[in-house]
């Protein structure tokens, strides 16, 4: 009886040994949750859900600039339309990521594909130029297109100049989350749109029977995400070298943009 009885007593120990070994397992994970969440980068979860967690902090304390790497490489590759097949570059932004003020225009033109970076041809000169003539440097400001690969009349023969078209609604839908992603990441307080296209993807709410005439040099307040960005239409630099008389507006424009980074 005494053997049974010690047994039994033994049993019922390692019974509360194993309740409390429980009870301080859970404590520990929930204290290694805590720390997932802190500036302590030592002792990870290996479950999925807090990998998941941890790839959403470490997101969090990203700068800007290691976010637009990160979506970069997320889309380099991107074939979810026709462009992405026929372009000879992913053409994805330039500039300083801590800027307040940030330009998209409407896809990228035969030097731009074969370069891999925005507004590098005759209009991104003028671009430059009117910029300099605000003293505005254009290191210092961001910018891109809604579609980043060149949209072609003639796919199959990238290397012919003067075969540029506008982005279809399809190959401007395909690239938008993407220009969405680089908006709420940059934060601008103005966001410049250059040209028909890229105001009317922006201020998708407005009436298309207005023209850029009647939009451009006007603060419009857009909401992407759940944040409001200030957006100013102007003409397209490539509009301008064709009608150079519009330089003088499009000049006019970002001197009002100029009065609302102040």
């Amino acid at each position: 009886m005494c053997d049974k009885t010690k047994e039994r007593s033994n049993k019922n120990k390692m019974d509360e040994l194993r309740k409390s070994l429980c009870n301080e397992l859970r404590n520990l994970r929930a204290w290694l949750e805590v720390l997932q969440y802190t500036r302590i980068d030592f002792l990870p979860l290996s479950s999925q859900s807090s990998n998941t967690a941890n790839t959403a902090f470490k997101k969090q304390h990203m700068t800007k600039s290691e976010k637009l790497k990160l979506l970069y490489e997320k889309y380099k590759d991107c074939r979810a339309c026709r462009l992405g097949h026929s372009r000879l570059n992913f053409v994805f932004g330039a500039g300083s990521p801590n800027t307040k003020l940030m330009f998209i225009g409407e896809a990228p033109g035969y030097e731009e594909d074969h370069q891999g970076v925005p507004f590098v041809g005759r209009a991104g000169k003028l671009l430059t130029e009117v910029l300099s003539e605000v003293k505005i440097p254009r290191e210092k400001v961001y910018i891109t297109n809604v579609v980043k690969c060149h949209p072609m009349i003639d796919p199959g023969n990238p290397e012919k100049t003067g075969n540029d078209r506008q982005p279809t609604a399809e190959e401007i839908n395909k690239c938008l989350p993407i220009l969405v992603e680089q908006i709420k990441i940059i934060r601008p307080v103005v966001v410049c749109t250059l040209g028909t296209v890229a105001t009317y993807t922006l201020l998708k709410n407005m009436q298309y029977s207005l023209s850029l005439a009647e939009l451009r040099g006007k603060k419009y307040v857009v909401e992407i995400g759940d944040e409001k960005f200030q957006v100013v239409p102007t003409y397209h630099p490539a509009a301008v070298l064709r009608n150079m008389s519009l330089k003088t507006y499009m000049f006019r424009d970002l001197k009002f943009i100029l009065t609302l980074l102040k």
